[in-house]
Protein backbone atom coordinates (compact mmCIF):
# COMPACT_ATOMS: atom_id res chain seq x y z
CA UNK A 1 0.00 0.00 0.00
CA UNK A 2 3.02 2.60 0.56
CA UNK A 3 4.83 1.20 -2.19
CA UNK A 4 1.76 2.69 -4.53
CA UNK A 5 1.67 6.06 -2.81
CA UNK A 6 5.70 6.70 -3.68
CA UNK A 7 6.93 4.19 -6.19
CA UNK A 8 6.45 6.84 -9.32
CA UNK A 9 7.61 10.02 -7.21
CA UNK A 10 10.94 11.32 -6.73
CA UNK A 11 12.46 12.15 -3.22
CA UNK A 12 12.32 15.87 -3.19
CA UNK A 13 13.56 16.91 0.17
CA UNK A 14 14.61 15.19 3.88
CA UNK A 15 14.05 17.34 6.67
CA UNK A 16 13.53 17.25 10.12
CA UNK A 17 10.52 18.45 12.05
CA UNK A 18 10.98 21.10 14.87
CA UNK A 19 14.24 19.42 16.84
CA UNK A 20 12.37 16.34 17.86
CA UNK A 21 13.63 12.58 16.26
CA UNK A 22 10.66 13.21 13.28
CA UNK A 23 11.71 12.91 9.80
CA UNK A 24 10.19 14.15 6.99
CA UNK A 25 11.05 12.44 3.53
CA UNK A 26 8.63 14.68 0.67
CA UNK A 27 8.01 12.70 -2.28
CA UNK A 28 7.28 14.19 -5.29
CA UNK A 29 5.98 17.85 -6.20
CA UNK A 30 2.59 20.16 -6.16
CA UNK A 31 -0.88 17.94 -5.77
CA UNK A 32 0.28 15.20 -5.75
CA UNK A 33 3.14 15.54 -3.29
CA UNK A 34 3.07 12.87 -0.18
CA UNK A 35 5.28 13.18 3.04
CA UNK A 36 6.40 9.68 4.56
CA UNK A 37 7.26 10.75 8.37
CA UNK A 38 9.32 8.56 9.99
CA UNK A 39 9.31 8.61 14.39
CA UNK A 40 12.33 7.81 16.15
CA UNK A 41 11.15 7.84 20.04
CA UNK A 42 9.05 5.07 21.90
CA UNK A 43 8.40 2.12 19.38
CA UNK A 44 8.85 4.13 16.18
CA UNK A 45 6.45 5.02 13.98
CA UNK A 46 6.00 5.55 9.78
CA UNK A 47 2.95 7.49 8.69
CA UNK A 48 2.30 7.98 4.86
CA UNK A 49 -0.07 12.30 4.69
CA UNK A 50 -0.81 14.12 1.83
CA UNK A 51 0.99 17.60 0.56
CA UNK A 52 -1.42 19.27 3.55
CA UNK A 53 -0.41 16.02 6.07
CA UNK A 54 -3.41 14.74 6.31
CA UNK A 55 -3.26 11.36 7.57
CA UNK A 56 -3.79 8.67 4.49
CA UNK A 57 -1.66 5.49 6.53
CA UNK A 58 -0.29 4.53 9.57
CA UNK A 59 1.72 1.64 11.66
CA UNK A 60 0.38 2.93 14.32
CA UNK A 61 -2.08 5.49 15.99
CA UNK A 62 -1.14 7.27 19.58
CA UNK A 63 -1.89 10.44 20.69
CA UNK A 64 0.16 13.41 21.32
CA UNK A 65 -2.49 15.34 23.75
CA UNK A 66 -5.92 15.85 24.02
CA UNK A 67 -6.34 17.88 21.40
CA UNK A 68 -4.04 16.02 19.03
CA UNK A 69 -4.26 12.91 17.75
CA UNK A 70 -2.24 10.84 15.11
CA UNK A 71 -4.61 8.41 13.19
CA UNK A 72 -5.63 7.96 9.67
CA UNK A 73 -8.29 10.92 8.26
CA UNK A 74 -6.71 12.80 11.07
CA UNK A 75 -4.07 16.38 10.47
CA UNK A 76 -0.48 15.38 11.65
CA UNK A 77 0.39 17.61 13.88
CA UNK A 78 3.27 19.83 13.19
CA UNK A 79 3.40 22.29 16.14
CA UNK A 80 3.47 20.05 19.01
CA UNK A 81 5.67 21.87 22.14
CA UNK A 82 7.69 18.92 22.69
CA UNK A 83 8.93 19.40 18.53
CA UNK A 84 10.15 22.51 19.61
CA UNK A 85 10.31 23.21 23.35
CA UNK A 86 14.13 23.17 24.37
CA UNK A 87 13.51 23.70 28.09
CA UNK A 88 11.25 20.96 29.62
CA UNK A 89 8.24 22.06 30.56
CA UNK A 90 8.17 21.39 34.01
CA UNK A 91 10.30 24.23 34.76
CA UNK A 92 8.96 27.70 34.76
CA UNK A 93 10.81 30.53 33.16
CA UNK A 94 11.50 34.31 33.59
CA UNK A 95 11.04 36.93 30.52
CA UNK A 96 14.13 35.84 29.06
CA UNK A 97 13.10 32.47 28.18
CA UNK A 98 15.41 31.17 31.14
CA UNK A 99 14.48 29.07 33.67
CA UNK A 100 13.46 30.43 37.74
CA UNK A 101 15.93 29.78 40.16
CA UNK A 102 13.29 28.72 42.45
CA UNK A 103 11.94 26.35 39.63
CA UNK A 104 15.27 24.66 39.82
CA UNK A 105 15.68 24.34 43.70
CA UNK A 106 12.53 22.27 43.56
CA UNK A 107 13.45 20.09 40.66
CA UNK A 108 17.10 19.24 42.63
CA UNK A 109 15.17 18.94 45.63
CA UNK A 110 13.26 16.40 44.11
CA UNK A 111 15.90 14.63 41.90
CA UNK A 112 17.84 14.04 45.58
CA UNK A 113 14.41 12.82 47.19
CA UNK A 114 13.87 10.48 44.21
CA UNK A 115 17.94 9.37 44.22
CA UNK A 116 17.84 8.98 48.11
CA UNK A 117 14.39 6.71 47.78
CA UNK A 118 16.64 5.02 45.17
CA UNK A 119 19.18 3.91 46.98
CA UNK A 120 17.26 2.93 50.27
CA UNK A 121 15.47 0.63 48.08
CA UNK A 122 18.37 -0.63 46.56
CA UNK A 123 20.38 -1.30 50.73
CA UNK A 124 16.91 -2.52 51.62
CA UNK A 125 16.51 -5.56 48.39
CA UNK A 126 19.86 -7.58 50.11
CA UNK A 127 18.01 -7.96 53.65
CA UNK A 128 14.74 -8.76 51.99
CA UNK A 129 16.79 -11.42 50.04
CA UNK A 130 18.31 -12.99 53.13
CA UNK A 131 15.35 -13.10 54.77
CA UNK A 132 13.83 -15.08 52.28
CA UNK A 133 16.22 -17.55 52.32
CA UNK A 134 18.30 -16.78 49.04
CA UNK A 135 21.14 -17.94 48.01
CA UNK A 136 24.56 -17.12 49.52
CA UNK A 137 26.33 -15.96 46.48
CA UNK A 138 23.63 -14.13 45.38
CA UNK A 139 23.43 -12.35 48.64
CA UNK A 140 27.55 -11.39 48.74
CA UNK A 141 26.94 -10.64 45.16
CA UNK A 142 24.67 -7.91 45.78
CA UNK A 143 26.07 -6.53 49.21
CA UNK A 144 29.44 -6.20 47.11
CA UNK A 145 27.15 -3.81 44.29
CA UNK A 146 25.48 -2.56 47.45
CA UNK A 147 29.43 -1.08 49.01
CA UNK A 148 30.08 0.31 45.75
CA UNK A 149 27.13 2.34 45.54
CA UNK A 150 27.55 3.35 48.99
CA UNK A 151 31.20 5.06 47.63
CA UNK A 152 29.61 6.53 44.85
CA UNK A 153 26.71 8.31 46.23
CA UNK A 154 25.48 11.55 45.12
CA UNK A 155 23.15 12.73 42.66
CA UNK A 156 24.36 13.31 39.06
CA UNK A 157 24.15 16.66 37.80
CA UNK A 158 24.49 16.32 34.33
CA UNK A 159 21.15 13.60 34.30
CA UNK A 160 19.36 17.32 35.82
CA UNK A 161 20.43 19.30 33.01
CA UNK A 162 19.61 16.60 30.51
CA UNK A 163 15.99 16.08 31.64
CA UNK A 164 15.98 19.87 31.68
CA UNK A 165 17.08 20.10 28.16
CA UNK A 166 15.85 16.92 26.81
CA UNK A 167 17.81 17.45 23.06
CA UNK A 168 21.04 18.19 24.69
CA UNK A 169 23.32 15.27 24.48
CA UNK A 170 25.21 13.99 27.76
CA UNK A 171 28.35 14.70 26.46
CA UNK A 172 26.91 18.47 25.87
CA UNK A 173 26.15 18.68 28.97
CA UNK A 174 29.08 17.59 31.44
CA UNK A 175 31.02 20.16 28.67
CA UNK A 176 28.92 23.29 29.89
CA UNK A 177 28.64 22.03 33.43
CA UNK A 178 32.64 21.29 33.05
CA UNK A 179 32.97 25.23 31.87
CA UNK A 180 29.99 26.53 34.25
CA UNK A 181 32.13 25.10 37.25
CA UNK A 182 29.51 22.21 38.19
CA UNK A 183 30.39 19.50 39.98
CA UNK A 184 29.27 16.49 38.49
CA UNK A 185 28.19 14.82 41.60
CA UNK A 186 26.19 16.79 44.04
CA UNK A 187 26.05 15.43 47.63
CA UNK A 188 22.32 13.87 49.02
CA UNK A 189 21.97 13.48 52.66
CA UNK A 190 21.01 16.51 54.79
CA UNK A 191 21.29 18.75 51.81
CA UNK A 192 18.78 22.02 52.92
CA UNK A 193 17.33 24.26 50.12
CA UNK A 194 19.76 27.17 50.56
CA UNK A 195 22.57 24.78 49.87
CA UNK A 196 20.95 24.39 46.64
CA UNK A 197 21.18 27.82 45.36
CA UNK A 198 24.49 27.70 43.96
CA UNK A 199 23.42 24.47 42.40
CA UNK A 200 20.24 26.12 40.70
CA UNK A 201 22.22 28.59 39.32
CA UNK A 202 24.60 26.51 37.74
CA UNK A 203 22.04 24.75 36.24
CA UNK A 204 20.58 28.35 35.12
CA UNK A 205 23.71 29.31 33.72
CA UNK A 206 24.14 25.81 31.88
CA UNK A 207 20.27 25.66 30.45
CA UNK A 208 20.94 29.18 28.74
CA UNK A 209 24.93 27.70 27.13
CA UNK A 210 23.08 24.24 26.49
CA UNK A 211 19.92 25.96 24.46
CA UNK A 212 22.33 28.25 22.60
CA UNK A 213 24.81 25.63 21.40
CA UNK A 214 21.23 23.84 20.08
CA UNK A 215 20.16 26.99 18.95
CA UNK A 216 23.59 27.62 16.76
CA UNK A 217 22.66 23.70 14.94
CA UNK A 218 19.10 24.41 13.94
CA UNK A 219 16.52 26.94 11.59
CA UNK A 220 15.14 29.75 13.43
CA UNK A 221 12.27 28.49 12.19
CA UNK A 222 12.71 25.39 14.15
CA UNK A 223 13.01 26.75 17.08
CA UNK A 224 10.66 29.39 17.20
CA UNK A 225 13.07 32.68 15.52
CA UNK A 226 15.77 34.52 16.90
CA UNK A 227 18.89 36.13 15.64
CA UNK A 228 21.40 33.68 15.34
CA UNK A 229 24.04 36.41 15.46
CA UNK A 230 22.51 37.00 18.82
CA UNK A 231 22.63 33.68 20.20
CA UNK A 232 25.81 32.96 18.66
CA UNK A 233 27.34 36.46 20.50
CA UNK A 234 25.87 34.64 23.72
CA UNK A 235 27.60 31.42 23.72
CA UNK A 236 31.29 31.83 21.50
CA UNK A 237 32.32 28.67 22.37
CA UNK A 238 31.83 25.75 20.29
CA UNK A 239 32.15 21.84 21.63
CA UNK A 240 34.41 20.08 19.64
CA UNK A 241 32.13 17.66 17.66
CA UNK A 242 29.23 20.20 16.98
CA UNK A 243 28.68 22.17 13.96
CA UNK A 244 28.58 25.57 14.34
CA UNK A 245 26.71 29.04 12.58
CA UNK A 246 30.23 30.36 12.59
CA UNK A 247 31.84 27.06 10.98
CA UNK A 248 29.46 26.96 8.17
CA UNK A 249 29.58 30.55 7.14
CA UNK A 250 32.45 29.56 5.08
CA UNK A 251 31.09 26.99 3.24
CA UNK A 252 28.24 28.88 2.03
Amino acid sequence: KLRRHIRTKRLEDVRQIGSDRVVDFVFGSGENQVHLILELYVTGNLILTDRDYNILILLRQHTFDDDARCAVRKEYPMNQPAMKALLSPDVETDESGLPQVASLVAVLRSSIDKHNAAEAAAEEAPAATAAKGGDKGKQSKADGKDKKAKKNRGLDLSRVLLNLVPFAHPAMCNWVLDREGGNSLVPTEDVRDEDLLPLAETLRRSCDRCMALLRRVSRPEDLGGGDLAVVEARSPDAVRGWISQRSLKGTE
